[in-house]
């Protein structure tokens, strides 16, 4: 994993809530947002306990903002990035 991507995950363990903000882009996540969480949802080492792919968003306080000009736009990114976030769906 990348030194980068190892330092988020960090970052991610160390917190208790999550707030994501994220344009909508053609009707979908933006590649950073997506990206983002593929990165964070790898197993690293044994794949158990803070290795696990869940860690990083398990037992999170989370809220999801997403910006467009169409309402429903909105609304559905908020959904998909739900649906991608292992255990918030």
């Amino acid at each position: 994993m990348p030194e980068n991507a190892t330092r988020l995950r960090e970052l991610f363990l160390s917190h208790d809530a999550l707030l994501i903000a994220s344009p909508e882009n053609n009707s979908s996540l933006t590649s950073l947002l997506k990206n983002t969480i593929d990165w964070l949802s790898r197993d690293v080492g044994d794949g158990k306990g803070a290795a696990s792919g869940l860690a990083p968003w398990r037992g999170k306080v989370a809220g999801i903002m997403a910006a467009s000009r169409a309402p429903s736009a909105a609304r559905g990114r908020c959904r998909t990035c739900a649906r991608c976030c292992p255990s918030w769906a």
